[in-house]
């Protein structure tokens, strides 16, 4: 509740079109969505690519919620990277998700 309240702020404090304000709320259920699904769409080693290290992930999300502590960004890590908040064991498990959707996709090879 607390965080749609900036769709009121934005109502009316700033002009906006009615268009960007549906494109803004999509955007904002579909990744809230996608950082509780418990499952990660990014490719392969997205966390490390100079995109990927500064943009969101469910797993990084889901470590939030399993620990409590670190991984505060929303949308971002802009902040969580500049104050080291991110929890160490982030790229590890980003990585152990990418090995057990390797095994489900290729499980020949394993």
């Amino acid at each position: 509740m607390i965080e749609a309240s900036i769709i009121f702020l934005i109502v009316w404090l700033i002009p906006y079109h009615r268009t960007a304000l549906l494109a803004f709320l999509t955007f904002m259920i579909t990744y809230n969505v996608y950082g509780h699904l418990g499952y990660e769409l990014y490719p392969k080693r997205f966390h490390k690519h100079f995109i990927g290290r500064w943009i969101n992930t469910s797993v990084n999300h889901n470590l939030h919620h399993k620990h409590f502590e670190g991984n505060y960004g929303l949308y971002f890590l802009i902040w969580d990277r500049w104050l080291g908040t991110v929890r160490q064991d982030y790229d590890d498990s980003y990585e152990q998700v990418d090995k057990q959707r390797s095994k489900i996709a290729h499980p020949e090879y394993f």
